[in-house]
């Protein structure tokens, strides 16, 4: 992503945001820099309809040159139509709208459960065509970066995007977690490494490939010498 602002800009549509979060945190810091995205994978899908905060990112859905935003399990800004009277909307938290759910209403919660269920990439569910779409994604990628995340066991989603993403891949340069867990002595350093290398080959890590950064998120983007890191530079 910061390859776009460097003196010779990558397009954006060279860069993929592949969540398993529902909120809104990833929309809000891409609106904030003015960079055009879509969600993408749910285009055309009959039964997804979007909340109002959402609705102005339907122009950028035939734009060639965005980012692409996809959330695995949903957003909390989607819903399905179930019956025909309409759902009540509420705001729960500040800026943050969220619908309410009332079981046997007319809408509900796009949402898939934090729970292993192979059904959600399954043809004929509405969000088969995310998981899709980031498969592709990762078949095509030269560069992945995971931010804060630290691989649970029994976490099988991220097991099986990477095998079914990575499996023909044969254009990746470099794989990279940011979690301060692989700190020289933190209490979590044995298990967190175990849990990727059960994952990923230790080859890889001896290779170069395969990075193991000791940084929070803020230190990541903010203090660190990213240039040298990933031969890209922020714009500030």
């Amino acid at each position: 992503m910061v390859g776009v602002w460097g003196e010779d800009p990558t397009p954006f549509k060279n860069n993929t945001f592949i969540t398993f979060n529902y909120d809104l945190l990833v929309e809000e810091a891409l609106q904030k820099w003015e960079i055009p995205f879509r969600y993408d994978g749910l285009h055309k899908t009959p039964m997804v309809k979007y909340h109002q905060s959402a609705k102005e990112l339907e122009k950028n859905a035939n734009l060639e040159d965005v980012v692409s935003l996809l959330k695995l399990h949903g957003s909390l800004n989607w819903s399905l139509d179930l019956l025909p009277t309409p759902n009540q909307i509420f705001n729960d938290f500040k800026d943050v709208p969220i619908r309410s759910y009332q079981p046997g209403g007319a809408q509900e919660l796009l949402l898939a459960p934090p729970v292993w269920d192979k059904g959600t990439a399954r043809i004929g569910h509405p969000l088969s065509g995310i998981w899709s779409r980031a498969i592709r994604k990762l078949q095509t990628a030269t560069r992945i970066i995971a931010v804060g995340y630290s691989l649970p066991l029994a976490d099988a989603h991220f097991r099986y995007l990477m095998a079914a993403g990575l499996q023909h891949n044969i254009s990746l340069r470099e794989i990279v977690f940011v979690n301060p867990g692989f700190r020289e002595g933190g209490p979590d350093k044995e298990a967190l490494e175990a849990r990727i290398f059960s994952v990923f080959r230790r080859d890889l890590h001896q290779k170069g490939i395969l990075k193991l950064l000791p940084h929070t998120a803020h230190e990541f983007f903010y203090q660190q010498n990213i240039e040298e890191i990933l031969g890209r530079r922020y714009p500030f």
